[in-house]
């Protein structure tokens, strides 16, 4: 006579509202939790067997045995893990700041409860070429988009957190742990479609301008539908944007100038050349605006306080994809060109 030995379970989830698994042909299998029954069926000819029962909690501990000719089997004991949630991520909006490049997003986990703001952990990595996390960045909990649920975040790339960050390539998740359970990772997909951009909040990922933190720039790109982010080092002067803005007599930028060892404490002038497209000036704005940004707390390391300017485009040479903008630091009544930097961050 062949020993009844006990069946095999796969495992179970705490969304199964079935069991499964192999036993011997025709045996009765049942299913209790702490010796109640919560289910029962049959082997089928091909010697597998499915189980229906209601949800159970995770960690609950399953026992499942089968009976030939009235000869129970010992049982096969399965404990209910919790399931990976169906996640999904939406982009919500990204812009810069004077102290960093903002991102908010939303992270759906179908059937978690995110109620709880202290429970819910996310965490934006940035992944290298290798698949190492390069930087992970606290997030600030948001709930914003699902009344009650704390599925959004806030997160700032700022100088402190990128200045350990070396040039490269690097693709955006969002790791989440919800109370004691295991991390979830969510990568950030990019739409195809370009939504439209209020000022300088952007909905789409791809829109928000290259720009830069402390001495790295950031831009913003995409593989395979996930979006990524490209640091570089410059080895030139390169303009910081710290506002701009549409006033009656044009388009206002205010910004400053970085990687340089020119020392803006000396009497200078600045000029903006504005260019067409092949390197033509259309115009020249002589002697604009020098801001002392001591004042502006901006906190950001190397800056040169008097390198701040403000230039106001005027209306009609607005059109980015038919001019080109270049700062010329001069000094003298000859106008000596001491350093040239391209106003790269007007849009």
């Amino acid at each position: 006579k062949e020993e009844v030995k006990a069946p095999k379970v796969n495992p179970v989830t705490d969304r199964d509202e079935v069991i499964t698994g192999n036993g011997m042909k025709g045996a009765e299998v049942s299913a209790k939790v702490n010796g109640t029954e919560i289910g029962k069926s049959k082997v089928d000819e091909e010697g597998n067997f499915e189980i229906k029962i209601a949800k159970q909690k995770a960690d609950t501990k399953i026992s499942v045995t089968q009976t030939v000719d009235g000869e129970e089997s010992p049982a096969a004991e399965v404990v209910v893990n919790p399931s990976k949630a169906a996640t999904t991520h939406v982009f919500k909006k990204g812009y810069w700041e004077s102290y960093g490049l903002i991102l908010n997003g939303q992270v759906k986990m179908e059937g978690v409860d995110l109620s709880k703001k202290e429970s819910v952990v996310k965490t934006l990595e940035l992944v290298d070429e290798s698949g190492k996390v390069a930087a992970a960045i606290p997030t600030v909990n948001t709930n914003w988009y699902t009344p009650g649920q704390y599925d959004g975040y806030q997160v700032t790339l700022s100088e402190k957190t990128m200045a350990a960050v070396q040039a490269g390539t690097y693709k955006l998740q969002v790791n989440v742990v919800v109370g004691n359970g295991e991390a979830t990772i969510v990568p950030i997909a990019v739409e195809n479609q370009k939504m439209f951009g209020i000022q300088a909040y952007q909905d789409a990922f791809l829109d928000i301008p290259t720009n830069n933190v402390g001495l790295k720039t950031i831009e913003t790109m995409s593989k395979d539908g996930q979006a990524m982010l490209k640091v570089t080092t410059p080895d030139k002067p390169m303009m910081g944007l710290i506002s701009e803005g549409q006033s009656k007599n044009g388009r206002f930028v205010n910004g400053y100038v970085l990687n340089t060892d020119y020392n803006f404490s000396e009497k200078h002038q600045k000029n903006v050349v504005i260019e067409d497209k092949s390197g033509k000036v259309v115009k020249e704005l002589k002697n604009i605006h020098t801001w002392d940004l001591t004042s502006w707390n901006l906190g950001i390391s190397g800056l040169d306080m008097k390198s701040g300017f403000q230039v106001i485009i005027p209306n009609e040479y607005q059109n980015t994809s038919l001019y080109q903008y270049k700062l010329q630091v001069v000094t003298g009544e000859e106008e000596a060109l001491q350093l040239e930097v391209a106003l790269d961050k007007i849009i």
